[in-house]
């Protein structure tokens, strides 16, 4: 199936160009921990810094107003998922260390590497350089390391260079408190905690507790849990689950399979599941986004002359957990007609 929304992961000397996000997260006497679901890798920072910044395959977080600013005026640290060959085009043969380099130093800029090495992040082997770009006046640790189910992440840490001796130490800090997460940790709200009604398809739904509602365009809305963010990019993700619904003219030529992969803009090979939503008749689609692991269902059902299109995201790691939520709209959606 051709996935509807790409987001490609760039080096990561450039996420100090993201727009900053709204997220709750939760807090500690002195440090704040956060949770990237499509890692599955926790950490802690200082309160004092800035809320997280989402995006498909990478997480920013630094200080308040550093996020967002061309060049590197603070603290700063990123953490992502690389494809080492489609998004740093390295070959196979590729170290960690490879990798660790190519993500943090922009060609032909004159940063050198001053240091490399092995290190750990969560319990997981990595290696590490030390990088200086004197242009830019900008020291950074960058570590590279494999996760379990083989994909590859990279935590970077930048600062100025008359910055560095302070900052080293709290990245050394943030490394350390590198946890993975387990999709048991994921707390399920309250299922059907207030009914909303989605006018331009005709329904109506349960929402679980926490979970807000936003207009998109006339025919458009979106739906997550308030604690978690929406990613700032194109991609239409989210660091938890997340429903964007959808209102077409359905095309009654078309069998529902048919007119859904005709919406969504499946292949024809692509295979959809017969599923229920209030207990009328529907069509699913699955995909896995390749550079976050976030699972993408397209759920339609139709309703007279329209045709509803769920759009349900979530993390790889938390499709099970998360599930209970899912099936918890689905079944109570009611329909006009």
């Amino acid at each position: 199936m051709k996935p509807l929304w790409r987001a490609g992961v760039g080096l990561w000397c450039m996420v100090i160009l993201l727009i900053p996000s709204l997220i709750r997260a939760q807090e500690s006497e002195t440090r704040r921990r956060f949770v990237y679901w499509d890692l599955g890798l926790q950490i802690s920072v200082p309160d004092s810094w800035d809320k997280p910044v989402f995006s498909a395959g990478q997480v920013v977080i630094a200080p308040a107003g550093i996020v967002g600013e061309s060049t590197v005026k603070g603290a700063l640290v990123a953490i992502g998922i690389v494809d080492p060959l489609r998004d740093l085009g390295l070959s196979r043969e590729a170290t960690l260390e490879d990798i660790a380099a190519k993500v943090s130093i922009v060609p032909d800029s004159g940063a050198t590497i001053t240091n490399n090495g092995t290190t750990t992040i969560a319990g997981l082997a990595a290696r590490y350089i030390s990088l200086h770009d004197p242009t830019n006046k900008v020291r950074g640790l960058s570590i590279a390391f494999m996760m379990p189910d083989g994909r590859i992440g990279t935590l970077i840490g930048l600062a100025p260079e008359d910055q560095w001796g302070e900052e080293s130490p709290l990245f050394e800090e943030i490394r350390a408190s590198a946890v993975l997460i387990k999709p048991s940790a994921f707390i399920v709200p309250s299922l059907r905690s207030r009914t909303v009604g989605f006018t331009a398809g005709k329904i109506t739904f349960a929402l679980p507790e926490g979970w807000g509602d936003y207009a998109l365009a006339p025919n458009a809305s979106i739906y997550h849990d308030l604690a978690f963010a929406t990613y700032q990019d194109d991609s239409g993700f989210n660091n938890g689950a997340q429903l964007v619904l959808i209102a077409e003219t359905l095309d009654k030529t078309l069998t529902l399979r048919d007119a859904v992969a005709k919406v969504i803009g499946a292949d024809t090979e692509a295979k959809g599941e017969d599923i229920l939503i209030g207990g009328r008749a529907g069509v699913r689609f699955t995909e896995t986004h390749r550079a976050t692991g976030q699972i993408i269902m397209f759920i339609g059902v139709p309703n007279g002359e329209v045709l509803n299109i769920f759009r349900w995201t979530t993390p790889g790691i938390l499709v099970e957990a998360t599930r209970p939520i899912l099936d918890s709209i689905l079944t109570s959606v009611r329909f006009a007609n």
